[in-house]
């Protein structure tokens, strides 16, 4: 071989080691425990917030047991304890009557005779000696369904026609929507003002902002992990049709 030709291969040779190692220097990949240290930092994270929303949570319930020991928040909830027990004491006598009515007692019946055959049906399917069943387990379902909506019909409409029960019922509605607009119009105002209530806040929203940027840097931790294994796939490529082309330049 003439000196001309070894020089010229052994700087091909050169070069293409040259590149070799700009492309390994250039692919660097990334730490498989980058993504998890991030997974973990995005997990304490988490678990901060969850910490401080109960903090902030339980701020909120002592300002709002304060607002519960206003004149205007007390009297409403002795209303509505109080109708609450008149409801109870004027509903016994009227199912008393309802469950003792013919009607009822019949529906009760149907109801009992169709839930036992239908456990009986079901017990012999599950030993397998009851191999078509499902077509009678089905009737016996929709005679028990019927038969409960039968007594709830009848429970129900005694109940609405009681004055006794509706006027309690009304009394409770009215209290409890005292209740809420107090809630509502005061409550506000009360956790705005409470310090241990702010501070806790402070800490929710402080939390929240660190969730999000350990959630954006796990996100781009697994990013970088795939495109890095797409580059190597890539490089592997390169590095093969490097080494065909470093073959044909030798034949010089």
């Amino acid at each position: 071989m003439k000196p001309a030709a070894v020089a010229s291969r052994f700087a091909l040779t050169a070069f293409a080691a040259l590149i070799a190692l700009l492309v390994s220097a250039s692919n660097v990949h990334a730490d498989p425990k980058a993504v998890a240290e991030a997974k973990k930092n995005m997990t304490d994270a988490q678990a901060a917030v969850t910490k401080a929303q109960n903090a902030f949570d339980k701020a909120k319930e002592a300002v709002k047991s304060e607002l519960a020991k206003s004149p205007e928040y007390a009297d409403a909830n002795k209303a509505f304890t109080k109708a609450k027990a008149e409801q109870e004491a004027a509903t016994k006598p009227v199912m008393d009557k309802v469950h003792a009515s013919a009607e009822y007692v019949a529906a009760k019946k149907a109801f009992d005779d169709a839930d036992a055959k239908a456990k009986s049906i079901q017990d012999g399917m599950r030993s397998g000696g009851a191999k078509s069943g499902a077509d009678q387990l089905a009737a016996a379902t929709t005679a028990r369904s019927t038969a409960k909506t039968k007594m709830d019909q009848l429970e129900n409409d005694a109940l609405a026609s009681d004055p006794k029960v509706q006027a309690a019922r009304t009394a409770m509605t009215d209290a409890q929507k005292k209740m809420d607009e107090l809630n509502n119009s005061k409550l506000p105002a009360m956790v705005e003002s409470d310090k241990t209530c702010q501070d806790a806040k402070k800490t929710l929203t402080e939390a929240q902002e660190k969730l999000k940027t350990s959630k954006d840097a796990f996100d781009a931790a697994v990013k970088q992990n795939r495109d890095d294994a797409k580059g190597k796939k890539g490089g592997g490529k390169g590095g093969g049709a490097g080494g065909a082309g470093g073959g044909g330049h030798g034949g010089y």
